[in-house]
């Protein structure tokens, strides 16, 4: 009996402790509220050049991921492709995807796309950690994956099915 009694207060403190660990993350995404449309705005802070940003207004939400790479070569500016691997080893492949070029500081150039994810994405970046990612041909480790994790459950939400019955 006491052992149970024991793990019960151990697993309840567990459990709290990581609702405070999370609520302790999502105090750090900032909000904006449209004074003209009423549009709110939530972002997490940009951790390894990856960003959530979710985007409601009245009963529809946007939501996207923002990912960028630095580097000093110039590709040109018809570049495709975002790979990202998760620890697991899962993977999040868009060929198809869209690479924006823009000039950085000194000498660099800055690789970046802004997509909406998939469902199927949007659970992968809540319940998986982000190991590296690509675009066209340039590669970063993620060092905070963990954080960004964390970030994706306090920002991105995944709809709910709907089930259409016959009539």
């Amino acid at each position: 009996m006491k052992f149970l009694l024991l793990f019960i207060v151990l697993f309840t403190n567990t459990i709290i402790a990581q609702e405070k660990i999370n609520d302790s993350i999502c105090s750090e995404v900032s909000f904006k509220e449209d004074k003209f449309n009423g549009e709110k705005t939530y972002s997490s802070p940009d951790i390894d050049n990856i960003s959530f940003i979710k985007y409601v207004n009245k009963n529809k939400i946007n939501q996207y991921v923002s990912i960028s790479i630095y580097d000093t070569y110039f590709s040109g500016y018809n570049n495709y492709g975002l790979s990202i691997l998760f620890k697991s080893g899962k993977k999040i492949i868009r060929s198809k995807e869209k690479v924006d070029v823009d000039p950085s500081t000194g000498a660099d150039w800055r690789y970046s796309v802004f997509f909406a994810p998939t469902i199927n994405e949007i659970k992968l970046f809540k319940n998986e950690e982000i190991e590296t990612i690509k675009l066209y041909i340039f590669d970063k480790e993620i060092n905070r994956g963990n954080d960004l994790n964390l970030f994706a459950r306090c920002i991105l939400v995944t709809p709910k099915a709907t089930i259409n019955k016959k009539k």
